[in-house]
């Protein structure tokens, strides 16, 4: 078994020429297929870009905070004035895009290596389309893999366009083993339930948007309990009220977006549904009045 998935992982090495040129005439690589292709990727760039900057994203990794790593670009290679360091992920990457538009820079190019683009932390609609922008800038290359079957959805024609992605089976079947690691530690993080610290890790990753509506909703969910609700699911928050609500502090911007927010949310357990006896859906949090105010308290999070 072992000797198969070696003469499979020379057999991909034979087109690391063939994704080389395709990247150098302006595209973009994707790789999919069963197994981990970290090592093959990892190895890919040692031949053909040794000493060039490269950016790696863990996509697999569940606390990756998307803006960290772009600051590592900011800091290593655009160095802008101290107060443009300050702001969001989007501003960041703009002024790393209008970096590598500059002929005057002194670093030509930029490579971007993203294991599992498809992860939990990167599969957000502002992330995808804030890595759109990068991968559409030229001197900035992008390669990427995804194990999820259902990843091609993650990219609508606009997205798409910008990725200008070639997608490449690079099945493997070499166990996920640095992968398996984090998937290990949700599993136990899902034994033990939501904590305060699980929430506060997931929600600094996110952007303000997202930020405010956990905060609209715990706010209504503290007042619930107030009035004498016992129980998280009983201190819920009907989906028409929490969605105008959204939308009159301009937090979302119409109901696609209210339900990308919300499917995050229940991917990462911090946001439960349950049905009404009326039919409509009840969205809350499963903590209790106290947690949700220290979380609220967190001036990291919520200034």
């Amino acid at each position: 078994h072992k000797r198969e998935i070696e003469s499979l992982h020379q057999r991909h090495k034979y087109q690391f020429h063939r994704w080389y040129i395709s990247l150098m005439t302006g595209y973009n690589l994707c790789f999919y297929g069963y197994g981990s292709k970290k090592r093959l990727l990892e190895e890919f760039f040692e031949i053909h870009f040794k000493d060039q900057p490269l950016l790696v994203i863990n996509g697999f990794e569940p606390n990756l905070k998307f803006k960290d790593a772009l600051k590592i670009v900011l800091d290593g290679i655009v160095k802008p004035k101290l107060g443009s360091r300050r702001g969001t992920f989007e501003k960041h990457a703009d002024l790393i895009r209008r970096y590598f538009l500059n002929p005057n820079r002194r670093t030509e190019r930029l490579y971007i290596m993203i294991h599992n683009l498809d992860g939990p932390c990167l599969r957000n609609t502002q992330i995808l389309d804030t890595l759109g922008l990068l991968a559409s800038t030229h001197n900035i290359f992008v390669v990427a893999s995804v194990d999820n079957v259902n990843a091609p959805l993650l990219f609508d024609r606009d997205r798409d366009a910008k990725f200008k992605f070639i997608w490449n089976d690079a099945t493997t079947f070499r166990p996920y083993e640095e992968e398996s690691i984090y998937e290990d530690l949700k599993v136990k993080k899902r034994r033990i339930g939501l904590t305060m610290s699980v929430v506060i890790s997931i929600l600094s990753s996110w952007i303000v948007n997202r930020r405010m509506m956990f905060k609209t909703l715990a706010a209504y969910q503290i007042s619930r309990y107030q009035c004498g609700a016992n129980k998280p699911e009983d201190a819920g928050m009907e989906h028409g009220l929490l969605y105008n609500k959204l939308r009159e502090e301009f937090w979302v911007d119409g109901d696609s977006k209210f339900r990308m927010f919300l499917n995050d949310f229940h991917n990462h357990d911090v946001i439960k549904t349950r049905t009404s006896e009326f039919g409509c859906n009840i969205y809350y949090i499963p903590l209790e009045a106290d947690v949700l105010k220290k979380v609220l308290n967190n001036k990291n999070l919520f200034e």
